[in-house]
């Protein structure tokens, strides 16, 4: 028999990812999770028929560095969590 493979939940509720996203910006930037709470917003559930790849969306405010980063983390956190529910 094989063994059992580690995979992540398919769903997770948004306030989880917001602090997913956060960790991840905090960890590779230095940056204070109070800088990352303010320039990344609210993660914000959208219906699946707006897009079936996934269901939540993020508007940051960040600009330059910042917005690169955060889009980084949006992309590698929407691979791994492509709904929140």
């Amino acid at each position: 028999m094989g063994q059992s493979m580690n995979v992540p939940p398919l769903v997770i509720k948004p306030e989880r990812l917001e602090d997913l996203l956060v960790t991840m910006l905090t960890d590779s930037t230095g940056k204070s999770v109070e800088h990352w709470r303010q320039v990344l917003g609210t993660v914000t559930p959208r219906p699946l028929t707006m897009n079936a790849r996934s269901n939540w969306e993020v508007r940051p405010t960040a600009e330059g560095d910042d917005r690169y980063a955060v889009e980084k983390a949006i992309q590698i956190a929407r691979f791994e969590y492509p709904y929140v529910g």
